[in-house]
């Protein structure tokens, strides 16, 4: 049985405060609210929180979004981390900040131990994109053995990105993390476009006719 929002993986804490610059981290904080708004973040109506937000840096760490606070409308510098080491064979990072690192932060991980190309990510969960195209084989995605927040998920999309490169943006359809989708950006200002018209077919190979 999937459950969300467990904090599965090791951490060391390094220090409280983030090491990025003021520029990176309003923008930062405006994509991420702009999500929020089209509801790609937020909370279900039975008051689960879903998705979040990251970014790699020029320095190689990663600036993600903290663990439970999908549901606020607004996020300040506090609600996020900044991960400056992390291995996925121990499952084990090091960060920094005063929030504590979004259960689903070895997902982005992954993504960006797999393929350099990308440098932000938006894990949203939508049930609509979901019910339309999981099913299709040309959708990219994880096996549906492959649950929220495991060593095993990592694992999988990192071996996903690295033998199926794909023409970024993209979406990966997390088949094992029901209404989950890993969306890829080469910048954030790629994401921030994307965010004006958020429709997730301008994310999606072509399907091949027969």
């Amino acid at each position: 049985m999937e459950q969300e929002g467990i904090i599965r993986y090791a951490w060391t804490q390094t220090a409280t405060t983030l090491q990025v610059s003021p520029d990176v981290l309003q923008t930062f904080l405006e994509v991420r609210d702009q999500a929020y708004r089209h509801r790609l973040l937020g909370v279900t109506p039975t008051g689960t929180a879903y998705g979040n937000l990251s970014l790699r840096l020029p320095d190689g760490s990663v600036l993600i979004t903290g663990t439970g606070t999908s549901a606020f409308p607004h996020l300040q510098p506090q609600h996020l981390a900044q991960i400056r080491q992390w291995s996925l064979p121990r499952f084990w990072l090091d960060w920094q900040g005063e929030t504590l690192p979004s259960s689903e932060v070895f997902s982005h991980l992954a993504a960006y131990e797999g393929d350099l190309r990308i440098y932000a990510i938006l894990h949203t969960h939508q049930h609509h994109w979901w019910k339309q195209w999981h099913r299709h084989k040309h959708v990219p995605g994880t096996d549906a053995q492959f649950h929220a927040g495991t060593h095993l998920l990592a694992e999988e999309i990192t071996w996903l990105v690295q033998t199926r490169p794909l023409p970024l943006p993209a979406a990966i359809c997390l088949r094992g993390h029901t209404d989950g989708w890993l969306l890829l950006f080469e910048s954030l200002n790629s994401l921030d476009r994307w965010l004006s018209q958020p429709n997730l077919q301008r994310l999606l190979p072509v399907k091949k006719s027969s």
